[in-house]
């Protein structure tokens, strides 16, 4: 069997579809075409003192003619980032349509017939610095007979310096750390936490780290005995108690163990609205005790009390 064509002629063949195919490629590249690409764009030169309360949209959408040879060149072009000068802007409004001959310029490609969206809005606010109290965000526990001192908490620094829309920064009344967890705490804590990181738009905190010191109380627990007070008892009776004490149990910090004396409780047996003679048993109260800052969980032991009325 003959073959078809011999290996000059293929390589004649061959020769004739490059050369067609050069022809083509370089009349579609000469041609000019429409069409719709995506950029991203950063705003620049924020007038002096002003801050942006909001990032206006970061990405357009232009129509472009242009030829092919410029599209295939530009081909990454999408991952540049075009420049927006707010000088340029008018009551905080500016129509993309004045921006054409920039986006060309930056992007170097060929022409720019429209620019989606049609306008840019963007709010501005006066600048504005001031310092705020730093509070701490924790969530911490202790072991059981241990307690913080909440009051004692100290950070250093106790304040920060932010900057942010004047109109914001204003209603702010102190700057949170991020949440501190600790548990079985049995002594003293200290460490590093790390401020909040702005979440709104416009807002630089000038100090990331503050140090940290968590006092820790220890519990113990302290029974002492105490007689019971009588009250409201009418002039022409008495009563007889039985017990005439009771024991009356708390827990208190070891710091404050030798301040509370047995004479800062008073337990009474108040007859101001009791029957007596159709009763026998009166509940106890606990009428005066120390702040509840230095002793917790007071209770008494027994807690009603028995009489009999001598006439």
């Amino acid at each position: 069997m003959k073959k078809l064509l011999s290996r000059e002629d293929r390589s004649i063949l061959l020769a004739c579809l490059c050369i067609s195919f050069i022809i083509w490629l370089l009349g579609t590249l000469n041609e000019r075409y429409e069409t719709v690409i995506p950029v991203k764009v950063q705003y620049i030169n924020v007038p002096q003192d002003k801050v942006l309360i909001e990032t206006p949209q970061t990405q357009f959408e232009l129509e472009i003619y242009a030829t092919g040879s410029d599209l295939v060149r530009k081909a990454g072009f999408f991952t540049q980032i075009v420049d927006i000068d707010l000088t340029l802007a008018r009551d905080e409004t500016l129509p993309t349509s004045t921006l054409e001959k920039i986006f060309a310029k930056q992007l170097d490609i060929g022409e720019i017939r429209t620019i989606k969206p049609s306008f840019i809005k963007f709010k501005l606010d006066k600048q504005s610095t001031r310092y705020l109290p730093i509070q701490l965000t924790e969530q911490l526990q202790t072991k059981k007979g241990f307690s913080i001192k909440k009051s004692g908490i100290t950070l250093k620094p106790d304040s920060v310096k932010v900057s942010g829309p004047a109109s914001r920064l204003d209603s702010l009344k102190f700057w949170a750390t991020d949440t501190l967890l600790l548990d079985n705490i049995a002594q003293q804590q200290t460490g590093k936490i790390k401020l909040q990181k702005p979440t709104n738009e416009g807002f630089k905190v000038f100090k990331n780290i503050v140090e940290y010191t968590i006092p820790v109380i220890q519990y113990t627990e302290k029974t002492d005995f105490l007689s019971i007070r009588v009250v409201n008892i009418p002039d022409d009776k008495k009563v007889l108690l039985h017990p005439k004490k009771v024991k009356l149990t708390y827990t208190i910090s070891q710091d404050n163990y030798d301040e509370i004396n047995i004479s800062d409780f008073k337990i009474v047996a108040d007859f101001a609205n009791i029957d007596l003679d159709n009763r026998q048993e009166i509940d106890l109260e606990i009428k005066e005790h120390p702040p509840a800052n230095l002793v917790k969980g007071i209770r008494i032991s027994p807690n009603v009390a028995e009489f009999i009325v001598i006439e």
